[in-house]
């Protein structure tokens, strides 16, 4: 992506992905949505930078158009299940509510990076911040913390358990798309 590519909140993406909760943000390989050099090739900042030069998608005349409805079918990283959601919060609520609770999501992420992680479940962790509610999260994260001194590849296995749990009453799937 272009240097000249620069967007004041990183955070959230033109197309509403949460970029401070991605596991490349998290690595440090993405500097997040218009962070500067080190961004991710994207068709929907190309197609802002070259035709619509907005904030985000639902700013353009043409939105939702062809190249938002179908940049996810091949996502296998981050789901995009909540980035028209995310949009519409901003639209509505404006960005600084999403942006505050990406940052407590992220403390969260952090949290479970640290205690949690055997190793193999980052990207499932960061999964779980992108779509479950902050609610949901918080309560999991509640009923494991007596588990403090358990080895970190039960707590993993917990953790995964109980979030797995939420998310198939909410019929919602924690895997990567292949």
């Amino acid at each position: 992506m272009k240097a000249s590519f620069v967007r004041e909140n990183t955070q959230i993406a033109l197309c509403g992905l949460s970029c401070g909760l991605c596991p490349m943000h998290v690595d440090h390989y993405c500097p997040g949505c218009g962070g500067g050099l080190g961004n991710q090739v994207c068709k929907i900042a190309r197609c802002s930078q070259t035709k619509a030069n907005v904030s985000y998608c639902f700013e353009c005349e043409h939105y939702p158009c062809d190249e938002y409805l179908g940049f996810n079918q091949s996502d296998s990283f981050i789901s995009h299940l909540n980035h028209h959601d995310n949009l519409m919060r901003i639209k509505h609520e404006g960005f600084d509510v999403l942006n505050e609770e990406i940052r407590k999501k992220r403390f969260i992420l952090d949290e479970l990076l640290a205690d949690f992680n055997d190793g193999r479940h980052k990207r499932f962790f960061c999964l779980v911040v992108n779509l479950l509610s902050l609610k949901d999260i918080s309560e999991v994260m509640k009923s494991l913390s007596e588990y403090n001194d358990v080895d970190v590849k039960i707590k993993a296995k917990l953790a995964k358990e109980r979030f797995m749990e939420i998310a198939y009453k909410q019929g919602l799937v924690l895997n990567l798309r292949k």
